[in-house]
C-alpha cells in the first residue's frame, strides 16, 4: 500500500505569464512542476529564466527561455525497520534523472515553451528501477 501511494504521480502542462515594462532585456526566474506525487509527498520542479523586454514598436516580447535544471524535492526516502532492532532497510528511495530539455519561441515572440524529459527511479534493496518516464511542457506568455 505504501509503495503504490508513494509512487503514484501526476503530471500536467503548466503556464506562466510575464509582464515586461522596460526596454532593457530582463531575465525573470521561474519554477514549474514537471511531475508530482498524488499525495504531495514529493515533486520534480524545473528552474528556468524567461528573457524578454518591452519595445514601443512591438510591445512586450519573449526573447529566450534558459533552462537552469530540474530536481526532485520533498520526502523521497522511506526505511523499513527490522523486527528485533538492527539497521533500517531502505524500502523506497526515489530520484529524478533529467534526460533532455528543449525550448522554443513563437514567431510573434509573444509566447514560448520549455519541455523537460526524464525518469523517476526507485533505488532500493540494491537495485535501481525506472518506474516512470515523464515529458512535460510549460508555456510562457508575455503581456
Amino acid at each position: 500500500m505504501l509503495l503504490s501511494q508513494v509512487l503514484s504521480n501526476r503530471s500536467s502542462p503548466q503556464e506562466k505569464n510575464f509582464t515586461y515594462t522596460d526596454a532593457t532585456v530582463t531575465g525573470v526566474p521561474f519554477e514549474w512542476v514537471v511531475v508530482e506525487n498524488s499525495s504531495s509527498l514529493w515533486k520534480v520542479f524545473s528552474s528556468d529564466i524567461a528573457e524578454g523586454y518591452n519595445s514601443t514598436s512591438t510591445g512586450a516580447i519573449l526573447y529566450r527561455i534558459q533552462h537552469q535544471g530540474s530536481a526532485i524535492t520533498g520526502q523521497t526516502s522511506w526505511n523499513r525497520v527490522r523486527r528485533g532492532g538492527g539497521p533500517a532497510i531502505p524500502f523506497i528511495n526515489i530520484s529524478w534523472s533529467e534526460s533532455s530539455n528543449s525550448t522554443s519561441i513563437a514567431s510573434d515572440y509573444k509566447s514560448g515553451s520549455i519541455t523537460v524529459s526524464g525518469a523517476l527511479i526507485n533505488h532500493s534493496m540494491g537495485t535501481s528501477i525506472a518506474f516512470r518516464s515523464v515529458t512535460q511542457t510549460c508555456t510562457v506568455r508575455v503581456n
